[in-house]
């Protein structure tokens, strides 16, 4: 866990307050984080811990309802998967350097790396300009009906966040046996250890 930690420290170090980061294991590793020896910094700088979209899905709702990116506020329309797809670019690179020396492999990486970061620098306008363009089209047309629903159910944007608490309350609650389950746990357990005693 050195390796994680370090390169927090450094995100935080180089970007300073309020960012967030995506981490396929970011639930259990935010745990470890708040008990590092760069604890205090974490909590200072607020940093917003994620679990990208597509990783997101195949944790437990209750994990998801905290860290999954349609539920923190600030992200936008980002999945946060952008390393999983440079990952799967790269694996191009394996069949065409497999049998190059390490010096020629790592020329072939480097290249690559290169490349694509000219590549994500000279689209990245692209992209913002596009993300961009979405959200007002989202609003535009999902605007109407949400004032129709909201009219229909009497909700407000203020109901929907109290629903979220309730959920991530409720589904907290499910982590702890309640103190009955455990009382007749721990009776069936005395009841076999007095048969195994006769």
């Amino acid at each position: 866990m050195k390796y994680p930690i370090a390169h927090m420290d450094k995100i935080i170090e180089r970007y300073g307050k309020d960012i967030g980061a995506g981490y396929d294991i970011m639930c259990e590793f935010m745990k470890t984080l708040l008990v590092s020896s760069i604890s205090g910094k974490v909590k200072d700088s607020r940093f917003v811990g994620i679990v990208p979209a597509f990783h997101g899905h195949a944790h437990s709702r209750s994990c998801q309802v905290w860290w999954h990116p349609l539920y923190i506020e600030g992200i936008g329309l980002t999945e946060l998967e952008d390393c999983e797809r440079l990952f799967a670019r790269s694996n191009e690179l394996a069949t065409g350097t497999r049998m190059c020396t390490p010096f020629h492999r790592r020329q072939q990486i480097l290249e690559f790396m290169h490349f694509n970061d000219l590549d994500k620098y000279a689209s990245h306008g692209k992209l913002l300009y596009s993300k961009y363009r979405e959200a007002l089209r989202i609003i535009s047309d999902h605007s109407a009906e949400l004032s129709v629903l909201e009219d229909r159910l009497k909700t407000t944007a203020q109901d929907y966040e109290e629903y979220l608490c309730q959920e991530r309350e409720y589904l907290d609650s499910l982590r702890r046996e309640p103190p009955e389950e455990t009382q007749k746990f721990q009776y069936m357990e005395a009841l076999d250890q007095l048969q195994k005693a006769m």
